[in-house]
């Protein structure tokens, strides 16, 4: 019959052709991965920090240049030759620097105390507070001052309470302190309940919550409502954890000494939980420069500093182009079968049974 005929003709070639087309359409997700690509204007410098602003991704190197990424393009900023450029406030067009602060603007400095090494910094109201190795610097637009802690500050977290601001400070050696910026009268205390001792505090990270996480070098640590911090697990350890971010689709980034991880972070009112385990994004072939110090979500995708910039995005593996080759190859045996059999029914030469 000729409806018999026409499916014996086509369905041969139709299964094949729509087997290359699902082969083609899955190969670039199958045989791809993520992993680190290296995206830095120059290569001759030590990215110290990133930050990302308003109109930009923000890179300062040690050499005290400045970079911005504007689209896919990096354009230099500025420059100081007051050393290198330890922290980036783009909203107040800030590098902070261990002397003092660069306005890139207008390219003023305002000095800070002689011998003040900082090493981030973060506003606070209308304060900008410096992490040295001094303890709390704070700036309010005409001058410093030290706001008591006896202590090498190394990062520094402002976010706002049920008590109003509050400011916590992640030492070297000495754990974690907090100040209620409205009650400066009560001085720091300490919060440190829960984590070893002694540690180093590396980053800071509030989570959407209200929950606070401490990146140290014997892993990372949770902590709310004022109880003890209780250590992330799911495979991390007791690796140091350098920078911390969170991005738009709830997963939880730490940079490491070898590189950079994620996990999916599930925020309960007064707690935080993982989901699944550490992953490791791949590095570059090459590796990377050095040990991931800050990690930034920026423009649908995550960027580190690790010695030089880099940006995750997904690339081909070793097969993928063998891959797209079998698609192919089987939409071309399928457009073969058709026309064969398509000549041979011009030619006669498909029978069928019944009248």
């Amino acid at each position: 019959m000729k409806t018999a005929v026409s499916r014996r003709m086509w369905l041969p070639s139709a299964l094949l052709g729509m087997l290359g087309v699902v082969v083609l359409a899955t190969t670039p997700w199958v045989f791809s991965h993520e992993r680190w690509v290296m995206d830095d204007p120059d290569r001759s410098e030590h990215v110290f920090t990133l930050a990302k602003g308003q109109d930009g991704l923000y890179r300062g190197s040690q050499n005290g240049a400045l970079w911005r990424l504007e689209g896919q393009e990096w354009h230099r900023v500025g420059q100081t030759d007051r050393g290198a450029i330890m922290a980036l406030l783009p909203e107040r067009h800030l590098a902070v620097l261990n002397g003092g602060l660069w306005d890139w603007n207008t390219d003023m400095w305002q000095a800070a105390p002689d011998g003040t090494r900082v090493s981030h910094a973060v506003t606070a109201g209308h304060y900008l507070l410096l992490a040295t190795g001094n303890g709390v610097l704070a700036w309010d637009g005409d001058g410093f001052r030290n706001l008591g802690l006896d202590a090498q500050v190394y990062r520094l977290h402002a976010g706002d309470t049920a008590t109003g601001l509050a400011i916590h400070a992640g030492t070297i050696g000495d754990g974690i302190w907090r100040l209620e910026m409205d009650r400066p009268a009560d001085g720091w205390q300490p919060v440190s309940q829960g984590l070893p001792r002694p540690v180093n505090i590396l980053s800071l990270l509030e989570a959407d919550n209200g929950a606070l996480l401490a990146g140290t070098d014997q892993g990372l640590f949770w902590r709310a409502d004022g109880r003890p911090w209780r250590r992330v697990e799911a495979g991390l350890g007791q690796r140091r954890v350098l920078a911390l971010a969170l991005d738009a689709e709830g997963m939880l980034w730490a940079g490491s000494d070898d590189g950079a991880y994620r996990i999916r972070l599930v925020q309960r009112e007064r707690a935080l939980e993982t989901q699944g385990r550490w992953e490791k994004l791949r590095n570059p072939p090459e590796g990377l420069d050095r040990p991931v110090s800050w990690v930034v979500p920026y423009a649908d995708t995550i960027w580190i500093s690790a010695g030089a910039t880099y940006r995750l995005d997904r690339v081909a593996g070793p097969h993928i182009y063998q891959q797209m080759a079998v698609g192919l190859l089987l939409i071309a045996l399928a457009l073969y079968l058709l026309r064969r059999r398509m000549t041979g029914r011009e030619h006669g030469t498909i029978h069928t049974e019944g009248p």
